[in-house]
């Protein structure tokens, strides 16, 4: 009897400790997930303000005799991330649309702008998780 006792024992004891094991691998694993996701969300918000600061400084350096600015592409240094910063111009006198447009008038002044800056994951290399992070922004350059 003492003999059969140890045997169920020494099995119980098995299962108790691969159950435990099992649980520090499966948080283990979790909590590395959810650090990846952490870095790459906040590195998502960082190039959405940095593409949307970008993007101010280009319409100011644009020569509007020609045509309106009205999309900027941005792609992080290791590909992961890439940004798209569409600009709409409000409070001016002829919109952008417009074909009539006279470029050479200068009343014609960009008060204020629109900046949507979307910063989305590439699915070719992230392909567990799908990031996206929408940023919209009124400026006046």
């Amino acid at each position: 009897m003492k003999r059969g006792f140890s045997l169920i024992m020494a099995i119980v004891f098995i299962v108790v400790i691969i159950t435990i094991g099992m649980l520090s691998f499966t948080l283990s694993n979790t909590s590395v997930k959810q650090t990846t996701e952490q870095y790459l969300s906040e590195q998502a918000e960082a190039l959405a303000m940095s593409a949307s600061e970008y993007a101010i400084y280009a319409i100011q350096k644009h020569d509007f005799s020609q045509n309106y600015l009205d999309k900027i592409n941005i792609n992080s240094k290791n590909g992961v991330l890439k940004a798209e910063v569409f600009i709409k111009y409000i409070n001016t006198k002829s919109k952008p649309e417009n074909s009539k447009t006279d470029f050479t008038d200068k009343d014609n002044k960009i008060r204020a702008v629109i900046l949507t800056t979307v910063v989305k994951s590439d699915p070719n290399i992230i392909k567990d998780q799908n990031i996206r992070y929408v940023r919209i922004t009124t400026q006046k350059p």
